[in-house]
């Protein structure tokens, strides 16, 4: 289901020319994390919107918090693998049974109209001169776009599946950059202000809140500036003992608790 959006509004629902976006995947229902993005993103840049990639639910144990502080902020949003996971609309015969067992658990803690929510989130939208998926736009459940999990020429194929200048995608939990040519893979660099250009296609990966996969603990998040056409990678640190606490207290496996601190 590939939704297209012009979206037109401030936090208090106003007309207006929206210039800088937050982009964020995989909060992985991980509250602190979540918080200190929002709060660091807000101090350093500020931000009119939201723009989430999916997994907001997955391996933490605050997934119906996560989900409602997403949903006070102006926001689009698609869904990811574990989001469908947890609603039922997917098969889990591919994950083992840690990541069963937190998909259990997590029924038990969304309501019904969060149950909802996620239900009806699209697997791809457009809005401006971005397309939006978790994993791929071939493939946002089933694929990872990450050349650890695809072969070159799958990966230089996902270009043929979006029609937008660039891509936004998450899944991996990795930050990347990745140009059309070739394709190429090239540095995300942190702090940085790293100008787009529609002369050149590209794919990227803002990293995970909640759950990061390469070798960094902090949280990590994008700011696009749609008038600028810019984008910063950002990072920032939030209290990973207390969440790993609140983890331990609900039953989630220690393979998911201990990885936090190390970022893998």
């Amino acid at each position: 289901m590939i939704v297209f959006l012009n979206i037109n509004l401030n936090n208090k629902g106003q007309n207006c020319k929206l210039v800088k976006n937050l982009v964020i995947a995989d909060i992985q229902g991980n509250l602190k994390a979540f918080e200190a993005v929002l709060e660091d993103a807000m101090i350093k840049s500020g931000f009119d919107m939201i723009w989430f990639l999916g997994d907001i639910t997955g391996c933490g144990s605050e997934p119906e918090n996560c989900i409602d502080l997403l949903l006070a902020h102006n926001h689009i949003a698609v869904a990811g693998d574990q989001d469908l996971a947890v609603t039922e609309k997917i098969e889990t015969d591919g994950y083992g049974q840690p990541a069963i067992d937190i998909f259990d658990w997590t029924k038990t803690q969304i309501t019904n109209s969060q149950k909802n929510y996620l239900e009806n989130l699209p697997l791809t939208l457009e809005h401006n001169s971005f397309t939006l998926t978790h994993g791929t736009p071939r493939q946002p459940i089933k694929e990872v776009f990450h050349p650890m999990y695809m072969p070159i020429e799958a990966l230089h194929d996902t270009f043929l599946y979006f029609r937008t200048p660039y891509c936004a995608v998450g899944a991996s939990r990795t930050p990347l950059i990745c140009t059309e040519s070739g394709p190429t893979f090239i540095k995300f660099p942190e702090e940085e202000l790293y100008n787009l250009t529609k002369k050149t296609r590209i794919v990227l990966n803002p990293g995970s809140v909640g759950q990061p996969r390469d070798g960094d603990p902090r949280a990590s998040y994008m700011i696009y500036d749609d008038v600028d056409e810019t984008v910063t990678r950002r990072r920032t640190n939030y209290d990973i003992e207390a969440t790993q606490r609140k983890m331990r207290n609900a039953g989630v496996d220690e393979i998911l608790v201990a990885r936090l601190e190390y970022g893998r």
